[in-house]
């Protein structure tokens, strides 16, 4: 038992080295402890499940900025307005980690973009603007548009997601309200089933330990804003996913958004219908005065470069009056 230890990257070999510990390599603390009790060395334990993906080239260049987050955040909304979605990620002290915003008054309201100051991290777009994936899916782009992550909503089950890595390989599961003691709680697990991380709607709760008897309202804040969630990961001791990494909790975080999106727009993260016909009456009105501009500025031009001659007077007493009209030479006849 000495030799074994658990941190933030899960359980390794250390050895006793004096009065320290140091930690040392997997295969030379098994060497070690092979020789120190006499017994044939097992081979070391290999995880075969999906590894961190490398970061994109955008991010690599620092064009895209890095979220780490913490093992508990919170995800709330500010006040919903006519032309605008907006909320923040932040720790349970209410410090600020991320900012995102959906414009509604837009060609294509249904992206998302998240922010960590004035640094656009990544936004999330819907299947139907990305070819090639099939409907009810969701992207999440790094701030130049490479893909990174996708969601795949099941048919039939409240909150119940696929997250797919960029080469399509499943990475997790979510699954809401399994169990009859954690009621209301969205569970996010590996493809293995081990846990990755537990959200819920207004805040993570446990009813036997925390003296609630009855769930908080989970519902939304009555001045518009969408409904406030809690997301608390698991550690190394319990999965081996990527996805418990702090650099790569924004993915699970970010399924919890969309999820409640979803809520605030009837089962659907597009606006209301009458978002986008507004959006097409302005658009409408815009090229409609562009062209009359354009036309009413031409006819100036050329009204400039070639005017209308005089009217023609039709009094004929008036006819030239106070006008010096220019004589005409007349050839005489050739005789």
């Amino acid at each position: 038992p000495d030799l074994f230890e658990s941190d933030f990257y899960g359980p390794r070999l250390v050895a006793v080295m004096g009065p320290r510990r140091r930690r040392l390599p997997l295969a030379l603390a098994l060497a070690v402890s092979g020789a120190c009790h006499g017994a044939p060395v097992p081979p070391p334990r290999v995880w075969t499940g999906p590894h961190g993906q490398p970061a994109t080239t955008a991010q690599d260049e620092l064009t895209c900025g890095f979220l780490l987050l913490p093992e508990h955040i919170r995800l709330r909304s500010r006040p919903a307005g006519w032309f605008q979605r907006s909320g923040v990620w932040e720790t349970t002290d209410q410090a600020a980690l991320a900012t995102w915003d959906q414009e509604l008054f837009r060609l294509s309201p249904s992206k998302v973009y998240y922010f960590r100051g004035p640094k656009l991290l990544f936004k999330s777009e819907p299947a139907d603007s990305v070819n090639g994936v099939e409907a009810d899916a969701t992207f999440f782009e790094d701030c130049v548009g490479i893909p990174m992550y996708h969601i795949r909503a099941r048919e039939g089950e409240r909150y119940g997601y696929d997250i797919f890595d960029r080469d399509g390989i499943l990475a997790a599961r979510s699954a809401y309200d399994r169990s009859d003691f954690f009621p209301g709680q969205l569970l996010f697990t590996d493809p293995s089933g081990e846990p990755i991380a537990v959200a819920q709607s207004p805040m993570v709760i446990r009813p036997s330990t925390d003296g609630f008897s009855a769930l908080p309202d989970a519902g939304a804040a009555a001045d518009g804003a969408l409904a406030t969630w809690e997301v608390w990961f698991y550690g190394a001791a319990s999965t081996n996913s990527s996805l418990i990494h702090a650099q790569r909790r924004w993915v699970v975080a970010s399924v919890v958004q969309q999820s409640a999106l979803r809520d605030a727009f009837g089962q659907g993260i597009e606006p209301p219908a009458w978002v986008r016909a507004g959006v097409a009456a302005m658009f409408a009105l815009v090229l409609i005065s562009l062209a009359l501009s354009y036309c009413a500025v031409c006819r100036y031009l050329h009204y400039m470069v070639l005017p209308p001659p005089p009217p023609e007077q039709a009094n004929r007493f008036l006819k030239h009056y106070g006008a010096v009209q220019p004589r005409v030479q007349r050839r005489a006849a050739v005789p």
